[in-house]
């Protein structure tokens, strides 16, 4: 089961190796109530607020990797959405 899957999980901090690893991971873990609380790169840099904001307040996901970036591991801290969270209050 991937983590995203999982009920019982309310945060997740995943390292990925490429832009793309990490877009795939993003789009799918969304759909399961996650959204992205705070990135970091290593050997590179990212703008963070600008596109974090941008993509909470336009919901285009895609938008989170658009600052350039050398290459280097990058890192995500998933939390539970609110809505999720309301949904499944214990």
């Amino acid at each position: 089961m991937s983590w995203y899957k999982d009920t019982q999980r309310l945060t997740y901090v995943a390292t990925y190796n490429t832009d793309k690893d990490a877009q795939q991971e993003l789009e799918a873990a969304a759909k399961h109530g996650w959204m992205p609380q705070g990135t970091s790169s290593t050997e590179g840099h990212i703008n963070v607020g600008r596109t974090l904001a941008g993509a909470a307040l336009t919901g285009g996901l895609s938008l989170l990797f658009g600052a350039s970036r050398s290459k280097g591991k990058i890192t995500i801290t998933y939390v539970r959405t609110p809505e999720w969270t309301a949904k499944h209050k214990r």
